[in-house]
């Protein structure tokens, strides 16, 4: 399994030294060597579709695998719980902030000891985005990103993952509500990698990259 952080070689990303991001190309995950508890087999069930309850059991394998090397323990001593807003815990490491994120034949980490934390990868593919605006785009990132013609659609990647990984961070996902948020235009255009977005829950440091076909962004709180 190949794991790498995507935010390496981008000297503009504003990473704290304390936390760690990973991605993952799960696609060769083994998963004869399964360590999925019973409720990641249960979860497994509901999916009706073959293939994504294929990709789904790569990822899940994967992510405990990954959490097993940052965390010192065997992947089957991690148990990923999760609340009742569907924010993940690692209760096998008390104190650990963690963040996952998945996308066809990928899977991401984001773990920290000091701040809560969000992250966020889409695989980047054509999407009419105009159809998801009104969920996730205030009426001025709407009206600039029509303005942006083919540069568009990455422009609302970013928009979409930054945002995704505040509200993972906060701990209320979606039901935060996207449009509460607000995004500079130049960091959706790419010219500026790093915001500080502020929130009815505090400020967050946010860095967003890309990775091949992946756009991946991180959200860290900041106090």
């Amino acid at each position: 399994m190949v794991s790498i952080n995507p935010f390496a070689f981008h000297l503009d990303a504003h990473v704290p030294d304390h936390t760690i991001v990973r991605i993952m190309d799960h696609a060769d995950v083994d998963v004869h060597s399964s360590t999925l508890n019973t409720v990641d087999i249960q979860r497994l069930a509901m999916l009706k579709d073959a293939g994504k309850r294929r990709d789904l059991e790569r990822s899940l394998i994967a992510v405990k695998q990954e959490l097993a090397d940052l965390t010192g323990k065997s992947a089957s001593q991690v148990d990923v719980t999760h609340d009742s807003k569907g924010a993940p815990a690692l209760s096998s490491s008390p104190g650990m902030h963690i963040s996952i994120s998945r996308t066809a034949g990928w899977s991401a980490v984001a773990v920290s000891r000091q701040n809560a934390l969000g992250i966020d990868i889409e695989h980047m593919r054509p999407v009419d985005w105009t159809s998801m605006q009104n969920m996730v785009c205030t009426s001025e990132e709407t009206a600039f990103l029509s303005r942006l013609g083919a540069d568009a659609l990455p422009a609302f990647y970013r928009l979409w993952t930054a945002k995704e990984a505040v509200m993972k961070a906060v701990g209320e996902g979606f039901r935060m509500g996207a449009r509460s948020l607000s995004l500079p235009n130049a960091f959706l255009t790419g010219a500026e990698p790093h915001a500080l977005i502020s929130t009815g829950h505090g400020v967050f440091s946010v860095s967003c990259t890309h990775h091949d076909h992946l756009m991946v962004s991180l959200a860290t709180a900041t106090d």
